[in-house]
């Protein structure tokens, strides 16, 4: 097996472990083993290329379909009384999607850099971010009923995961300034910057993203909850309706 697929099907290995135990068990060698014939028949076609080409919907469908389970395993858990209430819940989902982001992250600007240049995942991952909180506030404010909860929830898994994200691109940035530092965007505003390195540049980012997109990313987390909850309450009273 080539090293390029060998390490594709690794990391692919570990992408699929913050799924839910039961689906994992039933599901995940089978899925390991038909991204590995896709990972040959791609290499044998256009080489590392063609391995780079179908990670960006690969990624799309996998974050996806995380959130999909993991928002079936606590419907099931609501329905039979189960534990997975209150922050701690929520505190493990944001764990779960965040290690999957940092995944994603650390694959994008270190293992396959090329995916840097391709901008069109971009609008669908805030889109999986925003579905994601509001799927945490709907839930909450199903096992609470009180939209207070269901805001909470949102805000909670969106700070643990973005708090998780920027600790890893403040990890990448600096271990792997050398591949980093060869991004189009990132030239771009270096030589704009006014900054006399690119270490300084990238680290004056970072901080601007602990400041402010964080703090911001979580108020739109408790926002999307408040949704989600609201959309909850919408369920429920047209169930009663009918």
């Amino acid at each position: 097996m080539p090293l390029a697929v060998w390490l594709a099907v690794r990391v692919y290995t570990v992408l699929v472990r913050p799924y839910p135990p039961a689906f994992r068990h039933q599901y995940g060698r089978q899925f390991v083993q038909v991204f590995r014939a896709i990972c040959q028949t791609a290499y044998q076609r256009g080489g590392r290329r063609g391995l780079v080409a179908f990670w960006p919907p690969l990624l799309g469908d996998l974050v996806s379909t995380l959130v999909a389970e993991h928002a079936a395993c606590m419907r099931e858990a609501l329905t039979r009384g189960g534990t997975m209430n209150g922050w701690r819940g929520d505190v493990v989902v944001g764990l779960a999607l965040g290690g999957l982001l940092a995944v994603i992250i650390v694959l994008t600007n270190v293992v396959f850099p090329e995916l840097t240049d391709d901008h069109s995942a971009v609008p669908l991952a805030y889109g999986v971010l925003f579905l994601v909180f509001a799927a945490v506030g709907f839930c909450a404010e199903g096992r609470g009923h009180r939209l207070r909860s269901a805001a909470r929830a949102g805000a909670v898994v969106a700070l643990v995961i973005l708090g998780l994200a920027m600790l890893t691109f403040i990890v990448v940035d600096n271990l792997f300034l050398d591949i980093v530092s060869r991004q189009p965007e990132k030239i771009a505003g270096f030589q704009t910057s006014g900054y006399t390195s690119m270490r300084d540049y990238v680290n004056a980012g970072l901080l601007r993203g602990l400041l402010l997109a964080l703090p911001m990313g979580t108020l739109l987390g408790a926002l999307y909850g408040l949704l989600g909850g609201l959309a909850y309450r919408c369920s429920v009273r047209l169930r009663f309706q009918h």
